[in-house]
């Protein structure tokens, strides 16, 4: 659907395929994700089988790329690693950690949304396998900031969230990389660094592009107060508004909700321990998989 209106020059999808989860704006409904995955699909376009559902093999093959890039980051760091012992027990936990957990098996399970996560997962390996290469070989080439660049714009292109990471992450990297040269009065702005800085920013034209089309705003990824399942939950945009979508009393329990899950076992009451700060600051946290049958409406 959102492949069919791009080629139309448009860029919102069909309300009756995206339901709830779209944002109703100035008439149209648009999806929050990028249209990477849109894109993924022109080929059935040329042969005129959008009716084929992709998802599956799409969803597969973001996730072998995301195992592949795993695993060869794990060998670039063994190959410059000392031969002992130590050495090869690390590798070895590494990469069956990399083969039995992780974003290898993901949600067991295949879904548009799961795509969109897989995409952008595989584009931030292959961006950090650049990196690690660049560190390793103790020099940031052309070539290794070009496909970290091209990888943050493709993650940037499906998946704000990670692209913003990456965007961040390269852009300090660049300015490391320009200190560096003014330090030892080299050149500063050689090919090394105004490549990567040009696809950056093509990249970001074309978001902006995307951004402007379904809001008419450059700047404006998603518009929550527009989220057609605020429908379902009223108490989330008081919440939003009272909070805001960033607030630093948010980060004690997100770093024990991944770090320290104490927060998924019950106390006596039947309630998960620090439901009450999870319901009143956050918009939505995922509940444990013998919670999530209940899906109270309060954990929204």
């Amino acid at each position: 659907s959102m492949l069919e209106h791009l080629v139309r020059g448009q860029f919102d999808v069909d309300p009756n395929i995206i339901g709830s989860e779209g944002f109703r704006h100035n008439g149209h409904v648009i999806a929050y994700w990028g249209i990477t995955c849109a894109i993924l699909r022109l080929p059935l376009l040329f042969f005129h089988r959008l009716d084929l559902d992709v998802t599956n093999w799409s969803c597969l093959i973001a996730v072998c790329l995301i195992g592949i890039m795993k695993v060869r980051s794990v060998l670039l760091i063994r190959k410059n690693c000392d031969s002992t012992t130590d050495t090869k027990w690390a590798v070895g936990l590494m990469l069956t950690y990399i083969v039995l957990g992780g974003s290898e098996i993901a949600y067991l399970r295949s879904s548009l949304y799961q795509e969109v996560v897989f995409w952008a997962i595989a584009f931030a390996m292959i961006f950090v396998y650049f990196a690690l290469k660049g560190l390793v070989s103790g020099q940031f080439t052309m070539v290794t900031l070009s496909w970290m660049a091209i990888t943050a714009g493709l993650a940037l292109l499906t998946r704000v969230s990670t692209g913003m990471g990456l965007y961040a992450a390269l852009a300090l990297l660049l300015v490391v990389l320009l200190m560096e040269a003014f330090q030892t009065k080299r050149k500063l702005l050689t090919g090394r660094i105004l490549i990567p800085a040009v696809i950056l920013v093509a990249f970001l034209i074309a978001v902006c592009a995307v951004n402007y089309g379904r809001w008419g705003n450059p700047t404006m990824f998603a518009d929550y107060s527009h989220y057609i399942s605020n429908e379902s939950f009223p108490d989330r945009m008081p919440r939003t508004h009272l909070y805001g979508l960033f607030n630093l009393a948010r980060i004690p329990f997100s770093l024990g909700y991944y770090f320290f899950p104490l927060w998924a076992l019950q106390g006596g009451d039947g309630r998960l321990l620090f439901e009450s700060t999870q319901t009143r600051l956050f918009d939505c946290a995922e509940l444990p998989p013998d919670r999530k049958s209940t899906r109270l409406n309060s954990s929204h």
